[in-house]
Formats: structure tokens, sequence, C-alpha cells
């Protein structure tokens, strides 16, 4: 599972080519990702975001980073990943299904700052 450098607070305007790569993964196509998270103090709130490709007449970077299941409204769409030292030993996993294709992904951190957090790909079912 690889590790990813969690952005504070906001994600970028920039695509994926202005980022570090600890910052950013590129996950092949699968049935959703897997964020997992460990804190030895205080508590994180971290949501994955993909990189939606757009022409650059809609957005100047040529695509915008969408908050995986995000929803403007209150209550409604998917919930974060909140990670707290007093909590599960400090450790977390968030399961987000969707079925997405090969993109880029960033983890922002909403709140907080974890000790370490990994991204993978999940897929239900393995062919072979």
């Amino acid at each position: 599972m690889p590790l990813i450098t969690p952005i504070a607070t906001n994600p970028p305007t920039t695509g994926p080519a202005t980022l570090t790569s600890a910052q950013t993964y590129q996950l092949g196509p699968a049935d959703g990702i897997d964020i997992t998270a460990g804190i030895a103090a205080a508590t994180a709130v971290l949501r994955p975001y993909f990189w939606q490709v757009l022409p650059v007449a809609t957005r100047a970077a040529g695509g915008q980073w969408c908050p995986l299941g995000g929803d403007g409204a209150a209550g409604v769409g998917t919930s974060p990943v909140t990670v707290a030292a007093a909590s599960y030993g400090g450790a977390v996993n968030g399961r987000y299904l969707s079925r997405v294709e090969s993109r880029w992904w960033i983890v922002v951190a909403e709140s907080g700052t974890p000790d370490w957090v990994a991204i993978e790909a999940v897929t239900r079912f393995r062919e072979g």
C-alpha cells in the first residue's frame, strides 16, 4: 500500500504534474479505494480527491480535483475518514466504493496532521 503525503486543508488548483510524487498517486482501474492512516496524538480528518480532466476552456489547469463522493449539501455524500489517537489504537481504514478508472489521487487533511497515510486501489473480484 503506497504512502501518500496529505495536502493541508484544501485541494490545489493545479494538476498532478505540479505536485510532488509524495503528494499524488496514480491508481489503476478499480472498484474503489482504501485510505488507511495512523496518528499518535490528537485527530485528523482526511478526504480523497481525484483529478477530473477537463478542457482548458472550462478549467485553465486542464482539470479539477474532485472529492470522491463529495456533495455540496450538508449530510449528503460520503464522509471523510477521521483518525483519532484515542480510538482503535490511533489507526483507521476508510473504504470508498465507486467504480473508478485509472486516475490521479490526492488526500486532503481537512484538519489535523496524521503521522502517515496510505492509499490503495480496491478490487472486489480478482480474475485469473
